[in-house]
C-alpha cells in the first residue's frame, strides 16, 4: 500500500483518539479527551497540525508517532495533471443536467453558482463559456476522467 497514507492515517488516530492533560484543550494541539472530563462534546482541532503529521519528525509529539517509511516517495501532480479538477470546487456548484450534459435549468442562486456555463464535450472536458474567472473561454480537461 502507500506508505505515506497509511502514516498519515494512523497518526491522525492516534492524535484523535489521545488523551490530553486538562486545560490543553485550549493549546494549538488535537485534543478530543482531557483527564477530567468523561463525555468530550467536541473536539479542538486545528487543521493545520494534522497537515504537520504529513512530516511526522516535525511534530511536538514525533516520538509517539508511526514514522514515514523509508524509500517511500511522493509525487505532487498539479493543474490538469491533479486529482481536483478545479482550486475551490465552485464549478460543480452549477445546476447540471445529465441528459443534456450541460447547464440545467434550475437558477436558484441559493443553492447553484450561476457563474458558470459549461458543458460536457465529448472528449469529457468540460468546456466554460464563463466561470468564477470571467466571461473568458475556459477547457477544463478530462473533467469526467478523473
Amino acid at each position: 500500500g502507500n506508505g505515506f497514507s497509511k502514516a498519515w492515517w494512523e497518526n491522525i488516530k492516534l492524535k484523535l483518539g489521545k488523551v490530553c492533560e486538562d486545560g490543553e484543550m485550549k493549546k494549538e494541539k488535537v485534543c478530543c479527551h482531557e483527564t477530567s472530563t468523561q463525555d468530550q462534546e467536541f473536539c479542538h482541532i486545528p487543521w493545520a497540525a494534522l497537515e504537520l503529521i504529513k512530516n511526522p519528525e516535525k511534530d511536538q509529539e514525533a516520538g509517539q508517532l508511526l514514522q514515514i517509511p523509508d524509500g517511500t516517495q511522493l509525487f505532487c501532480f498539479q493543474g490538469n495533471d491533479g486529482f481536483a479538477p478545479h482550486l475551490n470546487g465552485e464549478v460543480f456548484w452549477q445546476p447540471w443536467s445529465a441528459q443534456s450534459t450541460t447547464l440545467g435549468s434550475r437558477s436558484d442562486s441559493k443553492d447553484f453558482d450561476m457563474r458558470f456555463n459549461c458543458k460536457e464535450t465529448q472528449s469529457g472536458d468540460l468546456s466554460c463559456k464563463r466561470g468564477n474567472w470571467g466571461g473568458s473561454h475556459r477547457v477544463i480537461k478530462n473533467f469526467f476522467g478523473r
